[in-house]
């Protein structure tokens, strides 16, 4: 049973991660730290569509911003959520 949390995180896994399998560490990391975790397909692999580059990277990590501000049950505006976003590449 998921029960909503006040916090949410969106984590961006790494290369060749199922996200199926990865469900259950999800489950738990949330209910560890109390929080919502959120994850998805990077365009281009899994089941999204698209293709996979640099570009649509960042469109993924803006449109998962974009949806946790404002689908949230406190429904924030993207403003309210702030706008400076850090991105750290390896």
């Amino acid at each position: 049973m998921c029960i909503l949390q006040p916090l949410h995180a969106a984590l961006l896994h790494g290369n060749a991660v199922d996200l199926g399998q990865m469900c259950s560490f999800y489950i738990g990391l949330g209910s560890r730290i109390n929080c919502n975790i959120f994850s998805y397909d990077y365009s281009g692999y899994g089941i999204s569509s698209g293709k996979p580059s640099k570009k649509n990277l960042y469109t993924d990590i803006d449109a998962t911003w974009q949806a946790l501000c404002t689908k949230s049950e406190k429904n924030y505006s993207p403003a309210a959520c702030g706008t400076k976003t850090t991105f750290t590449e390896r």
